[in-house]
């Protein structure tokens, strides 16, 4: 759990044991398709249980784009795809939702040929968790428990309160991601609608500042409201300890500037 540089590939060093869940499987035969669900069953307010899909995985799954990174691709974790080979198979959980759709990016504290991508998904809280492995249609199923690390004294109420406000965080982080994305289609497409050049340019202009602001400036658009949810969820998910008053309220702001961003983004469409 260092911070620091990471050690030579050269040092000598013992394997951590692996940062998750694991899951093993046997089958008999090639599977053209297979798959594999978490799921979490929670009890709600208005006395209701609803079974929440947490992660899935299959064996059409694709493997993500490492793209450019300033470090060798040695340190880097291989990644893994659900297996429908025939024989026994060992598949690690990470015990988080599942990650957001963006380049990834690697941590400066690093294990050789073991590093995994910086988080973008919560933790999940301890509880009994469902791996449910499809095989060809037919469903076979193990319940789990999580606990927590009982060094960690934190309340469960305040463990929760974490993990709805990183929940918050995640969920604002894809908005913004989708909302930028339909920005830039949006302005790549306006030359096709608008002839009037006077026109065109004042809407790329406004379009322009709803998804980036320049350095310095303080005026909100997606691109900074992302950026602001990508630090409270950092803070949030860096420690086991209650939310501070900060991180509740600096939330609250950015759950507002949404809301008046949006706003704008519906009405500049129209």
């Amino acid at each position: 759990m260092y911070t620091d540089t990471p050690v030579p590939q050269e040092e000598p060093a013992g394997d951590n044991p692996p940062d998750g869940a694991m899951i093993d499987y046997y089958i008999n035969e090639k599977t053209p398709d297979i798959t594999l669900e978490i799921t979490h069953s929670r009890s709600f307010g208005d006395g209701m249980g609803r079974t929440e899909l947490i992660r899935k995985y299959s064996n059409k799954d694709t493997l993500y784009k490492i793209g450019e990174v300033n470090i060798p691709h040695y340190w880097i974790r291989p990644q893994q795809i659900l297996s429908g080979e025939p024989g026994h198979h060992r598949f690690l959980w990470d015990m988080k939702y599942t990650p957001l759709n963006i380049p990834p990016s690697y941590p400066i504290s690093a294990n050789y040929m073991n590093t995994a991508p910086d988080q973008t998904a919560p933790w999940i809280l301890p509880g009994t968790y469902t791996a449910t492995l499809t095989v060809n249609g037919k469903k076979y199923s193990q319940d789990f428990v999580v606990k927590m690390d009982p060094r960690v004294k934190t309340t469960a109420a305040k463990l929760q309160q974490q993990h709805d406000l990183s929940v918050q965080c995640y969920d604002g982080r894809k908005e913004c991601i989708g909302i930028l994305d339909d920005i830039r289609l949006y302005r790549s497409t306006l030359k096709n609608k608008i002839s009037d050049g006077e026109e065109l340019n004042k809407k790329d202009k406004l379009a322009r500042e709803l998804e980036a602001t320049p350095q310095g400036s303080t005026e909100p658009s997606f691109g900074r409201l992302n950026g602001g949810f990508a630090s409270v969820f950092g803070a949030l998910q860096d420690s086991d300890m209650p939310p501070t008053t900060q991180m509740i309220n600096a939330l609250k702001e950015l759950n507002l500037q949404m809301i008046i961003l949006k706003k704008k983004w519906d009405d500049l469409k129209k």
